[in-house]
């Protein structure tokens, strides 16, 4: 998944300084990547314990866990539920307003390698 990403800077320059060797963090199994961001504004909710992109920037977390991962990261009500087998999937993702939105992209990606929408 991590190499598709890295596929896709040409069309998202918000990717600039992605690759898969640096950012698949294998012993989770997880993505984290941030490109121009800062600190969160804000308190609560997710969006305030993760980097905050710039205008032109962006930060998503990708994993596939445990069905039964009582961590925090994967206990968020409001986010769109894929599997991949039977292990949850989980995207969390924010785009800097002026970047060129990659959601669609990053659900594609995760379609081909087989995550589907929850049973």
């Amino acid at each position: 998944m991590a190499s598709a990403i890295e596929q896709l800077k040409p069309r998202f320059p918000q990717l600039a300084d992605f690759s898969a060797a640096k950012h698949l963090a294998l012993t989770r199994p997880a993505i984290t990547y941030g490109y121009h961001t800062h600190r969160a504004r804000h308190r609560g909710g997710w969006t305030a314990g993760v980097p905050n992109p710039d205008a032109d920037g962006i930060w998503f977390y990708i994993d596939v866990h445990d069905p039964g991962s009582t961590a925090q990261i994967h206990t968020q009500p409001e986010i769109r539920r894929l599997y991949y087998q039977k292990r949850p999937v989980m995207l969390l993702l924010l785009n800097g307003a002026k970047a060129r939105p990659i959601s669609a992209a990053l659900y594609k990606i995760l379609r081909q390698q087989g995550a589907r929408d929850a049973p």
